[in-house]
């Protein structure tokens, strides 16, 4: 992996300062610049997670000078594990739906980490509401992705700016 990985980053225009990730994320490569996903990652147990995953991303990840984790599915020992990393800048799920976001916005925050993904909304709050929420319960330490839903984004963009995130 990590020669391929300096292949691409060889290859890649600009890729020398900032890396891209999907549409909407752009990490400089004072932080690595890598997404690593361990979809596969959350099928193991914790014993081969101490064993593989964590000493190897770690490896990858020190190399590079850091990155963020991808995985869809639940693997909470997982989570801990890549919390656990030095070099591990944020945390993204395929799945969020699956966890308990607030616990893990939480946790990130105590473990000094970015969540970087959407959150669903709770049935009756308003957009200024569960931004104050996701705020308050990340410590700020977020990057949110936020459907406008075909809606006028303004209000959206007022709300998001008045909620102080």
């Amino acid at each position: 992996m990590i020669w391929g990985m300096e292949r691409c980053l060889t290859i890649i225009p600009g890729s020398d300062t900032l890396v891209a990730h999907y549409g909407n994320l752009v990490i400089p490569r004072s932080m690595g610049g890598l997404k690593l996903s361990e979809d596969t990652s959350t099928l193991l147990s914790p014993a081969f997670i101490d064993e593989f995953v964590t000493p190897y991303t770690q490896k990858v990840l020190e190399h590079f000078g850091g990155g963020y984790i991808h995985y869809c599915g639940k693997n909470d020992y997982l989570l801990e594990a890549m919390l656990g990393l030095e070099k591990v800048y944020a945390i993204n799920f395929g799945n969020p739906e699956m966890h308990d976001m607030e616990a893990v916005l939480s946790r990130a925050a105590q473990a000094g980490k970015i969540y970087y993904g959407w959150v669903n909304k709770k049935p009756d709050e308003n957009d200024r509401d569960f931004f104050k929420r996701v705020r308050d319960i990340s410590h700020g330490r977020l990057l949110l992705t936020y459907e406008a839903e075909n809606r006028d984004t303004a209000p959206i963009i007022d709300d998001w700016e008045e909620s102080g995130v």
